[in-house]
């Protein structure tokens, strides 16, 4: 078998075991470089702003602002800041 196999089959095994939220809180899942558009039809320059919202548990409210720039430095190599915020109401117990 190869390497992949056996990562695929480990990550799989202990997924079941995690707990998470997914990927939304940190911004992960939104960053430009985990788009489907090759790096060669992007502009070199990029800037995005936007806003999220949650609603959770214990009627808690989020809101997420964020501004993000990219640059492309050639066909292989990109580069990204993000910003961002959170501002948060509701009932928080530990």
């Amino acid at each position: 078998m190869t390497k992949s196999v056996y990562l695929i089959a480990f990550i799989w095994i202990f997924s079941f075991r995690a707990l998470s939220q997914g990927c939304s809180d940190a911004g992960f899942c939104s960053l430009g470089a985990l788009k489907n558009t090759p790096l060669t039809e992007q502009p070199k320059h990029q800037f995005d702003i936007g806003f999220n919202f949650g609603y959770g548990e214990q009627q808690t409210l989020t809101y997420n602002p964020y501004l993000q720039y990219g640059v492309r430095l050639n066909n292989q190599l990109q580069l990204q800041a993000k910003l961002t915020a959170t501002h948060c109401n509701g009932i928080f117990r530990q």
